[in-house]
């Protein structure tokens, strides 16, 4: 299944393949029975520190609640996730949380990051970490454009 998953990622994001198809805004990298999880093709945040900004969107079938806090249910959480894809680090940046109707929550973490963590083999984290880091090579690949 792995596989399969690997050749068609690949595929979607392979050098001559890009010249011939755009890529949907919202790529779905992981689906669970109750939820799935697509990364944004169209954001990918530049700085100077070698490192690049991600944004992952969870998608649930029932509406969730953060762990204890019953009194907040959230349907989609939006995650903005800095990837040293070079040193196979991450760090959560912001995270966003939505209710059914598209209305945000919650919005946590924007003024400071979290701590740098290590992307674990075999983790949820290196299922989600290797399409962001194609994705980031893929930008960094295509010519800046001016307006």
């Amino acid at each position: 299944m792995m596989k399969v998953f690997a050749l068609a990622f690949l595929a979607l994001f392979s050098p001559t393949q890009s010249k011939l198809q755009s890529l949907p805004e919202w790529y779905r990298v992981y689906t669970f029975d109750d939820s799935f999880i697509e990364l944004n093709t169209n954001y990918v945040m530049f700085n100077n520190r070698h490192t690049e900004r991600v944004r992952f969107r969870w998608s649930f079938l029932r509406s969730e609640a953060p762990g204890g806090e019953p009194q907040v249910i959230y349907q989609t959480r939006l995650e903005e996730i800095e990837c040293d894809c070079r040193n196979k680090r991450f760090c959560l940046y912001n995270v966003e949380l939505f209710d059914a109707g598209g209305g945000m929550i919650r919005s946590e973490g924007a003024d400071k990051p979290g701590e740098w963590r290590e992307v674990k083999f075999g983790s949820m984290m290196e299922k989600l970490f290797t399409p962001a880091c194609q994705l980031i090579e893929r930008r960094k690949r295509e010519p800046v454009v001016v307006r």
